[in-house]
């Protein structure tokens, strides 16, 4: 099947409700998505970053898709959307806001007085503290932090969507 009907499959069932459904979507596309982050990313350092984006965008705008048009354009538009967003600094803010931690056991965060992020990290709950962790201080893929909490890479997006949402409110407010 090609790419075009694939996709659309599959986004289609996503709709429907159907959430191992996008799981295939990422297991099929990913390689495809990665390079076209990679090509668009000016910052190689977030090539996943917008990978992840373009994925979480799949799955918010799921019910706008077209099915009469082709779901790999789609999700290509998407991904270079992505880029430009991390490339004109959208949300680089987040993540230059957490460069200067250092980690300690048990996910805790010490922030070296940065109190504002200590504050937001303090407000996840463990698990979103715990994924947060992995993805921005140790740079694990989406895939291992889903094996190593024993979840679906649909619920680690999930919950990394809400947890990036939170941070980046909690930030404009400061």
């Amino acid at each position: 099947m090609n790419k075009r009907k694939l996709a659309n499959k599959y986004i289609k069932a996503l709709r429907e409700g159907n959430l191992s459904a996008f799981d295939l979507i990422y297991k099929n596309f990913y390689g495809y998505i990665y390079g076209i982050a990679k090509f668009y990313t000016h910052d190689k350092s977030y090539v996943e970053d917008v990978v992840m984006r373009t994925f979480e965008v799949v799955y918010e705008r799921r019910n706008d898709f077209d099915e009469t048009k082709n779901g790999y354009a789609w999700m290509v538009q998407i991904a270079k959307y992505s880029a430009m967003q991390y490339n004109d600094s959208e949300y680089k803010y987040i993540l230059s806001a957490m460069d200067e931690q250092s980690c300690v056991s048990n996910y805790q965060v010490d922030f070296e007085g940065d109190y504002n992020v200590q504050c937001a990290m303090e407000k996840l709950c463990d698990l979103d503290r715990k994924i947060v962790y992995f993805r921005f201080f140790e740079d694990k893929t989406i895939e291992f932090i889903a094996q190593k909490l024993g979840m679906s890479v649909a619920a680690i997006y999930k919950r990394l969507q809400k947890s990036k949402k939170y941070l980046k409110n909690f930030f404009k407010k400061r």
